[in-house]
Parts: C-alpha cells; structure tokens; sequence
C-alpha cells in the first residue's frame, strides 16, 4: 500500500518531477493506493500500473506544454569523470540516506533525503539521466544530462540547499558543500543555460480518497 498526495503519484507514474507539474485542483490531497505487485516488478512496471490505475480508477487526463526558461545542464568536467560503474552487491542502502525521504513506492534507483540545510540524493544502479532528474526537483528547473554516459552508477551526493546556499548565515563547509561543488567531486559540472521545460498539465483528476 502507498499512501502519497496526487503530486507524488502523478510524478512518479509519469515520470515527471514535482516542480514540472500544474494542477488545476489541489495537488496535496492523499490518495491510498492498494494494488497487488510482485517483489520482482521493476520500477517501470510500477510506473505503468499507476498510470493505469490514474487512468481507468481516477479519470486522470492531462496534456503536456512546453515554456522558456533557464534550465541546467550537468557534463562531464574537464578533469575527468570520477565515479566508477555500479557494482551488484555494494551499492549504498536505503539506511545510508539522512533524514526523511521523498515519497515514492520501491523499487526505485534514486531517492531524495535531507533537511532544509543539507541535502542528499542516493543512487543505485542508476544512469546519469536519473540522477538528473533527482536534481531537477532540488534545483526546480528541468536539468538535462548533457555527459552522454549510459552506464550505471552507485552515488551518495550530500549538498547544501539551494536555500541555504542564499541565506545570509555561512553553513559550515565542512559538512556541507554547495552542489556544483559536490558534483565537482563526482567530475560532473553543472551549469545554467536558457532552454525550454515541458510542463505536465492535469487537466481532470476525480477527487476519489482511494483506490482499491
């Protein structure tokens, strides 16, 4: 059973970030989702069954839109990438990530965790793409992966907030490092560029409180 606000299944059923999607109604309300799923379903056979149940359960319908805006785009950094392929068996475990996660069902390769003033993504056999769009939802802004790397990778990426990284108090660096600087570490960069976001927009959702 899942218990998420109609944002987060919408997110994760379509694949899209939180910050990348308008609601006409209130997108806080919880839905109970209880669906049968076996421990081998992969994440995009998840996804799949949650489309459908959006779908057929909720009448979910919604189109997608696209506008101008300045977007990020992460690369490989001059010095070299520094992470290694993701190796079965060693990856780091949900017990490793600080603080309350995102809300999403398992499996999933990337989850988000932190507090206001640090930040952390943890990554599991997971592509560089996916760790993008974990970033999109910290940086909110589409962040496109620009490193063509298609391998798969194990990371623990502990950041100051965005918010923090503008706040007049100086965080301590050792703890925290701003997340340019944690990518540095990585031999990834990001940086800034005008491009286009595409947006998805609900159109209609039924305000039913479950699904069974």
């Amino acid at each position: 059973m899942w218990i998420a606000t109609s944002s987060a299944i919408v997110s994760y059923a379509h694949k899209t970030p939180f910050v990348l999607i308008r609601f006409g109604s209130n997108p806080n309300s919880l839905l109970d989702i209880q669906a049968e799923t076996t421990p081998s379903a992969t994440d995009e056979q998840l996804r799949v069954m949650y489309r459908s149940l959006l779908s057929k359960k909720l009448g979910f319908k919604f189109h997608y839109s696209t506008q101008d805006a300045t977007v990020y785009a992460v690369t490989i950094s001059k010095r070299g990438l520094k992470i290694k392929p993701h190796v079965p068996g060693v990856a780091p475990l949900l017990e490793d990530l600080h603080g309350p996660r995102s809300a999403q069902p398992s499996p999933v390769n990337v989850v988000i965790g932190g507090s206001a003033s640090g930040l952390q993504i943890l990554a599991r056999d997971a592509t560089i793409s996916q760790i993008c769009e974990a970033l999109t939802e910290v940086v909110q802004t589409t962040v496109n992966d620009d490193t063509g790397l298609h391998s798969r990778y194990d990371i623990n990426l502990r950041f100051r907030s965005p918010q923090q990284e503008v706040s007049t108090v100086d965080p301590d660096p050792s703890e925290f490092p701003t997340l340019s600087e944690a990518l540095d570490d990585l031999g990834l960069t990001i940086k800034p560029e005008k491009g286009k976001v595409t947006l998805l927009v609900v159109d209609h959702i039924d305000k039913t409180p479950e699904i069974k």
